[in-house]
């Protein structure tokens, strides 16, 4: 992973800093710890709240479907959770930096399918749910790795124009060729990456050979089967279940949500109203809408998917959401 600390003057061992978590977009497919946006690499070095404190910026790699299964791309992301709630501070105290990571101070993000990954890490599962309606995974929070000593949720949870319903027509629509990129993708230059029994790939290097694979997948409406294609049974006999999209959508676990009435950790979502990459985010507001954890919702009039790749690009929205959660 890659860790984005405040400057050095405004670090101290005894003052921890709070830690924004964020997974990189591409489908669960592609795409590496590097494809941060310009203002989340800034943000270490912004004075925030009402005290001018700094935060800690992480960005993990994951490993990537189809060769790694959906639940193993979730354990990676519990990890990178467990990592940073028990072992960021003593690495970078190994390596002579004088920032700490505050373990109880956390906020997920990422953009896409990392924004997918930072919603259902932070969302908590009702105790009246089974694992087979939640595909065998009940949140980070549920994790030993995470916390050892009971549930845990994450500070709060910022999801960039997230996927969201993996059961959502937009998947099952064949686009060939997808509108936004213009041309087919071939096969022979997809089916090298589609190979179940290759060793999972962590990282792919952007506008590298596999960075066509997003576009194969909404081109032969292959999402999220991709997913899923290497996901083994869990259980035994007939306690036995397999994961499935539905039980691993963010709306599905909404509304077990909304239905126990058990409250979420406070939600920042932000997608543009041109946005054509992932499925429309309607289902998922209504769903959010629901339930009774607290939510702010942003749409930009006239952004697209990644608009905050722009370098100019501010994200004073979720700033001003970041200072009101974490200070």
């Amino acid at each position: 992973m890659d860790v984005y600390l405040p400057p050095s003057a405004a670090s101290h061992p005894d003052k921890p800093h709070p830690v924004v978590v964020w997974w990189h977009g591409g489908g669960l497919l592609q795409g590496n710890k590097e494809n941060l946006p310009p203002h989340l690499r800034r943000l270490p070095a912004r004075a925030l709240g009402p005290n001018g404190e700094h935060a800690i910026v992480v960005s993990p790699n994951y490993r990537l479907a189809p060769q790694a299964p959906i639940l193993d791309i979730l354990a990676d992301a519990d990890s990178a959770l467990a990592f940073v709630r028990h072992k960021l501070s003593a690495a970078l105290a190994a390596k002579g930096y004088a920032a700490r990571a505050d373990p109880e101070r956390i906020v997920t993000s990422g953009g896409s399918a990392g924004g997918y990954l930072a919603l259902i890490t932070a969302l908590p599962v009702p105790k009246t749910a089974s694992d087979a309606e939640v595909g065998g995974y009940r949140g980070a929070g549920a994790s030993r790795a995470v916390n050892p000593t009971g549930e845990w949720v994450p500070r709060g949870a910022a999801p960039f124009y997230p996927i969201t319903d993996l059961t959502d027509k937009f998947w099952a629509t064949k686009t060939d060729p997808v509108p936004w990129w213009g041309k087919s993708v071939p096969d022979a230059a997809a089916q090298p990456h589609l190979k179940l029994r290759d060793p999972p790939v962590t990282s792919a290097v952007s506008g590298g050979p596999r960075s066509i694979l997003y576009m194969y997948m909404l081109q032969h409406a292959l999402f999220p089967q991709l997913l899923f294609m290497n996901q083994r049974s869990l259980g035994a006999g007939l306690d036995g279940f397999r994961p499935t999209p539905e039980t691993l959508s963010i709306t599905h676990r909404l509304d077990l949500l909304a239905r126990a009435e058990v409250a979420h950790p406070p939600v920042y979502l932000i997608y543009g109203t041109i946005d054509d990459k992932v499925q429309p985010f309607e289902d998922t507001v209504a769903a959010l809408k629901r339930t009774k954890g607290p939510y702010e919702v942003e749409v930009l009039e006239g952004a697209d998917h990644a608009y905050d790749e722009d370098p100019h690009e501010q994200a004073a929205g979720f700033v001003a959401w970041l200072e009101a959660t974490l200070f």
